[in-house]
């Protein structure tokens, strides 16, 4: 993501994503999950129609209901999403 003031802004492709779903909770059993669906719609490739991007995790915790648990899953899930969003990028022609 380029400031509007950057130089090459004005070059750069354009991307508008809407949030479809993004969440993070604890359904019992010390497990905790994390999703998150985008759709992208702009000028690369697999996006000029509308391109839904997504990540997801599940994990284990024995500290049930701490904040670092939530942050945990959290993270690890967006680290998923943008895995999943490079991998969409480098697949594009």
């Amino acid at each position: 993501m380029l400031p509007p003031d950057d130089a090459e802004a004005a070059d750069a492709p354009r991307v508008d994503a809407e949030i479809q779903r993004f969440w993070a909770w604890n359904y019992g059993s010390w497990t905790f999950t994390f999703g998150a669906e985008v759709t992208l719609k702009g000028d690369p490739g697999p996006f000029a129609e509308g391109h839904v991007v997504g990540g997801t995790i599940d994990l284990r915790s024995a500290v049930a209901a701490r904040p670092q648990s939530f942050v945990n899953v959290t993270t690890k899930g967006l680290d998923d999403f943008i895995a999943n969003l490079d991998a969409t990028l480098r697949a594009s022609p």
